[in-house]
């Protein structure tokens, strides 16, 4: 679900799942919490795993880090603290 509000954003989600019959959907519910001035909580994680099955090996990543790992963005330490700072979380 968080990768077809993504895509619905216009962010590239690579090759992960997106409904793609849900993405008016997921723009008309972006637009409206905007337009209503309020924040629209998606998920802060997300699993990734090899195969969609009971055994599959998977791992959980932070969804920022999954998205700069999936764009090839190096990050460092000192822009996660100027990062913090900006954003105040």
């Amino acid at each position: 679900m968080i990768f077809t509000f993504y895509k619905a954003q216009g962010l590239s989600v690579g090759s992960s799942l997106v409904e793609e019959d849900k993405l008016e959907l997921a723009t008309s519910l972006l637009a409206k919490a905007k337009a209503k001035g309020v924040s629209l909580l998606l998920p802060s994680d997300v699993i990734i795993a090899d195969k969609f099955a009971p055994d599959a090996n998977s791992q959980v990543y932070y969804i920022f880090v999954f998205l700069m790992q999936a764009l090839k963005i190096i990050i460092n330490r000192s822009f996660l603290v100027k990062l913090k700072q900006l954003t105040n979380m």
